[in-house]
């Protein structure tokens, strides 16, 4: 006889807490013998194969008793015939000595209620039992709960597992366990509070009751004070010329009197909800708004100009304030002053809305400067930007020449350089003249007017600039011209040849 071969693989064909029934297929060869009886070998996790069981042949099942509940093991069968023992078989997959028949059951004491901050771990593990093996479901208000980026659902044979990394507000509530079979269903329930920044409170951020430095906010409950109750509502503005938010104030109520404004400065408003955790995001008011009362000044109106004027009077017109302050303009105040002065006074009083007036009872000649107030019934606006320096002459004058002209020597060489004033209105167009010719600007030679002088400059002066000047003034009032003799002295030019002897 030859020894047997080696048996199939063997598996549990019933169990329970301390015993362990296998069956496994018979060797495909009996070494010519029958075989006599099968022996079975048992390994725990960390232990070493010993003998379990002998069974009689040669029907390929046995049973393995004395095992320790709960304690995991594998099984390999060994054939004996009349000629000996043959090869162990290949082992089992591991086999846990247990109950084959076990209602479902939780750990409710792993299932504590839990309190914790968003951001952080919310981690269930449960021991749990059932068999046949159990349908394990996780649900997190009513609603089933799979393994996605943000859930971890784990069922092992002893134990299930929810995990969240990362918490958020919207993962509190309460959390059931349900272990079934074919027994019985167990449950198990916990409640989860996840602490958050409250939601913004309520829009919309309501403004009423503006002044020159208050102003009233209304808005609504926040609808999720974040698992911890509000503690207070915290409230910024923003000078929109510094550009940054700062506290203005803080209340429990859902509404607030800010009484930190400056006077036509423009803001914005934002509130927040604040509890133990944090402050919620801002809920904005819409738009901006600017600090002053509901009937406030003028601002003020634009930069003045002329558009008529004599000897004694200049007319005036200007652009009206771009915000009348909420009451009807009444009226404008024109303030000048003298060129050369730095007090203001009062000169003319408009009584009704219409942005143009006169400053009467002027000196001929002197130069003044103009700005506008207007009024109305809170008050006089801030004085608007002042005109240029305007000059009370005739509006239409013929040109004369004023400053006397006589013949000039220059020595060759040098520069030279005269102003000549006049008057005329409106300006007179201005011309030079050299022997009959126009005098232009060029590299040595600058000829400029602005009235009421025109300048005629020459540098390097050299004999061949020798000529009569002319200047010539008009407009449509009239003409004048001047002039003088423009004489460059020089050493003299060489005698003329041939030279010629007389009287030798």
């Amino acid at each position: 006889f030859k020894l047997p071969g080696k048996p199939g693989k063997p598996f549990a064909d019933d169990w329970d807490i301390d015993r362990i029934d296998l069956k496994w297929d018979p060797p495909r060869s009996d070494g010519g013998s029958a075989i006599k009886m099968w022996i079975i070998e048992k390994k725990s996790k960390f232990g070493l194969w010993e003998k379990a069981a002998e069974c009689p042949g040669p029907q390929p099942k046995g049973s393995v008793r004395g095992l320790t509940e709960g304690e995991e093991y594998v099984f390999r069968i060994i054939a004996v015939n009349e000629a000996g023992a043959g090869e162990p078989s290949d082992p089992s997959d591991p086999i846990t000595a247990e109950a084959r028949y076990v209602k479902p059951e939780i750990d409710t004491s792993a299932m504590q209620d839990m309190v914790v901050c968003a951001g952080n771990r919310i981690n269930y593990t449960v021991p749990i039992k059932g068999a046949p093996k159990p349908k394990v479901t996780w649900k997190i208000k009513n609603k089933v709960v799979y393994s996605d980026e943000h859930y971890d659902v784990m069922v092992q044979r002893r134990q299930t597992v929810i995990d969240i990394a990362f918490s958020k507000r919207y993962d509190a509530g309460v959390y059931t366990l349900e272990v079934s079979n074919e027994l019985g269903t167990a449950t198990a329930r916990a409640n989860v509070t996840v602490l958050d920044r409250p939601a913004p409170p309520e829009a919309p951020l309501k403004l009423s009751g503006v002044t020159s430095n208050s102003c009233n906010l209304a808005w609504g409950a926040s609808p999720d004070d974040g698992g911890s109750p509000i503690t207070h509502y915290a409230i910024e503005k923003m000078d929109l010329s510094r550009g940054s938010w700062v506290e203005a104030e803080i209340t429990t109520e859902l509404k607030v009197t800010i009484r930190s404004l400056i006077h036509k400065k423009e803001y914005l408003m934002r509130v927040m909800a604040v509890n133990a955790i944090g402050q919620s995001d801002p809920l904005p008011l819409d738009k901006s708004f600017i600090a002053r009362n509901e009937g406030d000044v003028p601002e003020a109106p634009g930069r003045p100009e002329a558009y008529d004027w004599d000897r004694t009077f200049i007319d005036l017109t200007w652009n009206k304030p771009l915000n009348d302050g909420g009451c009807a303009i009444e009226g404008y105040i024109i303030q000048m002053k003298v060129k050369g002065s730095t007090s203001w006074r009062e000169c003319t009083k408009i009584t009704r809305d219409i942005n143009k007036g006169r400053a009467d009872d002027l000196t001929d000649q002197e130069y003044y400067f103009f700005r506008i107030v207007a009024w109305n019934s809170a008050g006089q606006s801030e004085p608007g930007p002042p005109s240029d320096a305007i000059q009370a002459r005739p509006r239409y004058l013929a040109p004369k020449i004023l400053t006397p002209l006589k013949d000039v020597n220059v020595k060759a060489g040098n520069n030279f350089t005269i102003d000549v004033e006049y008057l005329g209105s409106p300006d007179p167009n201005v011309d030079w003249f050299v022997d009959g010719s126009p005098l232009v600007s060029d590299e040595r030679t600058t000829v400029s007017a602005i009235a009421p002088i025109t300048t005629f400059h020459i540098v390097n002066c050299k004999r061949s600039d020798t000529g009569d000047i002319v200047i010539k003034l008009v407009n449509e009032s009239g003409s004048d011209k001047g002039g003088f003799y423009f004489n460059i002295l020089d050493v003299p030019g060489p005698p003329t040849g041939p030279i010629e002897f007389e009287d030798i």
